[in-house]
């Protein structure tokens, strides 16, 4: 891996971590239709890291206030934590029967493919039938494990882990703007949780990352996705989903068509 792709997979890991277009397609598709090789996973490992504490510096005010308020019963603070604890456990611990299919997944980019697809119709189907007019804290709890499992889905090439839970929360009745944010916050904890495992994988035939490589993928990822936090939640307030939803299927159709072509 050289300079230039450790940069780019590092901009590219870091923006599609935090906007709702599939991190892990994303990167399947650059490294292999870009520079002809898997991408390597403990090197995605590491951006995801990188990721994972760029959204927490950019929310660091509203983790501290859920922190601030864990032990205030009845708090606001207190609520969205039992919420993010309810979606982050069944979406760590129940997504690691699912790693093996991800690696098949991942040998078949015309099946990335299909899946971006499905990951735009969610949030179609999010934007058209949520009723988006409640707050986070009317979430229940069997709500929150709902978004949690859809979480599960996400350590396939192609799904949308910001998506599904962003979805799934507007499915619920909370607001666009409501449900991004809680997305964001568990993002968190479950970037830690993706980027720590993929650490510890070794991608057969992947090209190998050297020191260098790794910082300088990981200070990319972390700028992008610092950046696309902040962006993120601009756009939510003022426009729909439905950009992602549109520039998934195109990318969908685009690898289809690639895929055939080849």
């Amino acid at each position: 891996m050289g300079s230039l792709q450790a940069l780019l997979l590092g901009l590219i890991g870091g923006l599609t971590d935090i906007f709702p277009v599939s991190s892990s397609g994303h990167r399947l598709l650059a490294g292999q239709m870009l520079f002809g090789s898997p991408y390597d996973r403990t090197f995605t490992g590491a951006c995801e890291l990188a990721s994972a504490l760029a959204a927490l510096v950019a929310l660091r005010r509203e983790v501290g206030s859920i922190l601030g308020s864990l032990r205030v019963a009845g708090s606001e603070g207190r609520q969205v934590g039992l919420l993010l604890l309810a979606a982050a456990l069944p979406a760590a611990l129940l997504s690691l029967p699912f790693r093996d299919a991800s690696v098949e997944v991942s040998r078949n980019l015309g099946g990335v493919g299909v899946l971006l697809l499905v990951s735009g119709l969610l949030l179609y189907v999010a934007e058209e039938l949520g009723r988006r007019s409640r707050p986070l804290t009317s979430l229940s709890v069997p709500g929150a494990i709902l978004v949690g499992l859809l979480q599960v889905l996400a350590v396939l090439p192609g799904v949308s882990r910001m998506g599904f839970a962003i979805s799934g929360a507007m499915l619920a009745g909370i607001t666009r703007e409501a449900a991004t944010r809680f997305a964001l916050l568990l993002s968190i904890p479950l970037l830690l949780f993706t980027g720590l495992w993929d650490l510890s994988y070794s991608e057969p035939g992947g090209s190998p990352a050297g020191a260098g490589d790794f910082a300088l993928g990981m200070a990319a990822s972390f700028a992008a996705a610092y950046a696309a936090v902040r962006l993120l939640l601009l756009f939510v307030h003022r426009f729909s989903l439905m950009t992602f939803a549109y520039y998934l299927w195109g990318v969908g159709l685009v690898t289809i068509v690639y895929v055939t072509l080849r």
